[in-house]
């Protein structure tokens, strides 16, 4: 009898733990349970495995994984392409890894089916997307997965000429916790990556603040890391309200569901998402969102004033919905049990795992790898081109743009970021159109 199993490429660096990271944990779980072999194939960025929190993650819960460290795209494609041909997976879920999708390329021909994951609207899918789907020869996948509502819907008409666009959320455990109101303190959680960019930890550490010394009774906790975790905190010292507002973490995911189950509201004031994983492990525990008019995710998860509130700033908006909440018990209670309810009825464990399982081929597969290796490039400055897979005047031009690129980093990340808005702003571009958009 053929015995279902997955590759899954996944991408990591020193201590990170992502939406990604967390989902590609999950999901392998979830499809083992369900009797799929699955192996998560990692490129990790860093000089041992000890340095990848994945793998510690993967260790604990037994999922079998093997590791490259990163080396250059010719080499980590190479690695892929040699794992995919041992295992010879049903589905090989190349993920958003340009390495892992080169492989794909090369791997055309076989009757597996390969899948690319676009995790949120960050205008990066986009560029994969260009080169991967629409750019080459031929597709470098077969199926492009898209994990919430508005993604499927801007996608599907650009794609769906080229490759299958299918939607499946990330989902959240089960879970029979359900947490209760307290009626002398509110508790309020953010939970996610500390980083200026798209998540606005600082405007989230101003927006806790605030709440917090506006409103009697009310109590906040950051849970998370990333390389503006100093920046929350300067900003909860500047504030004097450290003893309002705690930053904790990383914790492991069963910890950090433990810290959501002692919380009342969930904070996500994010500029984009897919489907933000913690909102959806929130609402599973019947906690209240209080979120930002994201067009990706949000509105799959939270519909204004009956599974949550959105909130059109981060200041007197977000302040007057947690007064809303704090004030009035049978309120809270009601957008509680809904968002509890509508996390069951669409982002479970079963339904995400079943959705999965439907794309697997149910025959043997054979996995056969191109004679010769190609790397199909659209244009040399995309930025996951490197000096392994360009040659002649391209080179000389990538070293210079990557001095370029050194530059911009060393300007202070405030400044970077307004630049970025402010470009944006100017010319209504967020940098990256697909190909077929030009037309």
């Amino acid at each position: 009898m053929h015995r279902k199993s997955i590759c899954i490429a996944a991408a990591t660096s020193k201590g990170s733990l992502g939406g990604p990271e967390t989902w590609v944990l999950r999901i392998s779980q979830w499809l083992i349970s369900a009797g799929v072999d699955v192996t998560v194939l990692i490129v990790h960025d860093g000089s041992n495995e000890q340095d990848s929190g994945l793998v510690s993650f993967l260790k604990q819960a037994g999922v079998p994984y093997r590791i490259h460290m990163r080396n250059n795209i010719r080499a980590d494609t190479h690695w892929f392409l040699q794992q995919v041909a041992s295992l010879q997976p049903s589905v090989f879920i190349a993920n958003h890894f340009a390495s892992a999708l080169f492989a794909s390329y090369n791997l055309a021909g076989s009757s597996m089916l390969r899948v690319m994951l676009v995790h949120s609207d960050d205008p990066i899918y986009y560029k994969l997307l260009d080169t991967f789907v629409l750019g080459g020869e031929r597709p470098s996948v077969d199926q492009v997965v898209v994990v919430s509502e508005y993604l499927e819907k801007k996608l599907s008409a650009v794609l769906s000429p080229f490759v299958e666009v299918t939607r499946i959320p990330y989902g959240a455990p089960d879970t029979e916790r359900q947490v209760s109101f307290d009626q002398d303190i509110l508790q309020l959680i953010y939970v996610g990556r500390f980083t200026r960019m798209q998540k606005r930890i600082d405007d989230v550490a101003k927006a806790l603040c605030l709440a917090c010394k506006s409103i009697p009774g009310v109590r906040a906790m950051m849970v998370g890391d990333g390389s503006d975790r100093s920046l929350a905190e300067g900003i909860v010292n500047a504030e004097n309200c450290g003893d309002l507002v705690k930053i904790a973490g990383p914790f492991a995911p069963e910890k950090v569901m433990d810290s959501m189950a002692e919380s009342h509201v969930m904070v996500l004031l994010s500029d984009f998402e897919g489907i933000p994983v913690a909102l959806q492990e929130g609402m599973s525990l019947g906690l209240v969102p209080i979120v930002s008019p994201i067009e990706s995710g949000i509105p799959e998860l939270v519909i204004d004033r009956q599974t949550g509130y959105i909130v059109s700033d981060r200041s007197g908006a977000f302040v007057e919905a947690v007064r809303k909440l704090k004030g009035d018990a049978a309120l809270w209670q009601k957008l509680s049990t809904n968002a509890r309810m509508h996390f069951r009825d669409h982002f479970s464990q079963d339904s995400v795992t079943a959705r999965w399982l439907r794309l697997i081929p149910s025959t043997e597969v054979h996995v056969s790898v191109a004679d010769e290796v190609v790397f199909p490039i659209t244009g040399w400055k995309d930025f996951w081109v490197d000096e392994s897979i360009v040659s002649g005047i391209a080179k000389y031009k990538l070293l210079l743009t990557k001095s370029i690129w050194r530059i911009w980093d060393c300007i202070p990340e405030p400044r970077r970021v307004k630049a970025r808005r402010l470009f944006r702003a100017l010319l209504r571009y967020d940098g990256f159109r697909l190909r077929i958009s030009k037309k």
